[in-house]
């Protein structure tokens, strides 16, 4: 089905859609044949509503997480918690089920206990190592029942993921999904997380605390190094990690969107990105700026002891600042020179 735009007539708008879709289904077939061996790209985006985060209370029915299932929702709801929780379950059973079974095939004659083989699934490993990685003091990420919740341990005290804070939520939702699908799409893969991949992020830095907007980019680059990321930001906590080759500042103009590259960005303070790139005249409140702009301009015009008022005001409002120093500098220098 497809639809005509309007004022064109029905015949005009021949759709090649049925070709797409067979085309699709010969690609999907193709896939099918091999019974899971092939390692597949990987294209997902991450909008900014991955700040719901849904833990189910019940998990109804059985799923199927075949190697297609890398791209179920892959550009509609990006990080599905809810998929991904019923993915980590289903792992971890299997898990469980195969240690349990070689437990009981290998017991020791004397005494008579059993060798316990710790068997990690490959794919929940390549998910723990992704999380730990981006959740330092993070581990043991794992799924109870009775009642139904998955729980982690976090600097050593054990939590369900609903006590966690919104951000650690959202990062456990993205990074989880996203390694969840690229250990599905690249299960015959011993390092399936250095699968190829295009992965668009919205906002990258939502809900997150500033030490982790100031890593998050690096860190997705070294567990994710042979995907390439198209992410956006208004974080200059995020900018400032970033080499300028790879940033482009995107500005509204009358005739449409702009893209322009900036000179540097790589290491520059807070100020100076939001100053300099971001387009702000001041990062201060809008009131201290126009006071600060008066001293200056009271002490220019050589009305020092008004100037030196001006200062103990202010530094009642605001506290020891570096730009007070600066004019109650100016100032002495000012009277030494009128000595």
């Amino acid at each position: 089905m497809f639809k005509v735009r309007r004022g064109r007539a029905a015949s005009e708008g021949k759709s090649k859609l049925q070709e797409l879709n067979y085309y699709a289904k010969g690609i999907q077939s193709r896939i099918s044949e091999t019974s899971g061996k092939v390692n597949l790209p990987l294209f997902v985006y991450y909008p900014v509503n991955r700040a719901v985060v849904d833990i189910p209370l019940k998990i109804r029915g059985k799923h199927r997480f075949d190697l297609l299932a890398t791209y179920d929702d892959a550009l509609r709801s990006g990080a599905n918690f809810r998929t991904f929780f019923e993915w980590f379950r289903e792992r971890e059973d299997l898990e469980n089920e195969i240690m349990v079974s070689r437990n009981q095939q290998c017991k020791l004659p004397e005494p008579d206990t059993p060798v316990i083989y710790q068997v990690p699934d490959p794919q929940l490993n390549a998910v723990r190592s992704a999380l730990t990685e981006f959740l330092q003091g993070f581990s043991d990420f794992t799924i109870r029942r009775s009642p139904l919740r998955m729980e982690v341990k976090k600097n050593g005290k054990r939590l369900t993921v609903n006590q966690l804070s919104g951000g650690e939520l959202i990062l456990i939702a993205m990074i989880g999904d996203l390694a969840r699908r690229m250990a599905i799409a690249n299960s015959e893969s011993t390092k399936p997380l250095e699968g190829s991949g295009i992965v668009l992020i919205d906002e990258i830095d939502l809900h997150l605390h500033p030490r982790w907007q100031r890593i998050i980019v690096h860190k997705l680059l070294e567990v994710f190094p042979n995907c390439q990321f198209i992410i956006s930001t208004h974080s200059p906590h995020v900018i400032t990690h970033v080499q300028p080759e790879s940033l482009f500042l995107l500005e509204q103009t009358d005739s449409g969107i702009v893209a322009r590259k900036p000179n540097e960005s790589y290491g520059k303070n807070v100020d100076r990105v939001l100053e300099d790139l971001m387009g702000l005249e001041t990062t201060r409140p809008d009131e201290v700026a126009s006071d600060l702009h008066s001293i200056f301009e009271t002490i220019d015009a050589g009305k020092l002891k008004e100037a030196q008022k001006m200062i103990a005001e202010l530094e009642q409002k605001i506290g020891y600042d570096p730009e007070l120093v600066k004019a109650g500098v100016l100032i002495k220098r000012r009277e030494l020179i009128g000595k």
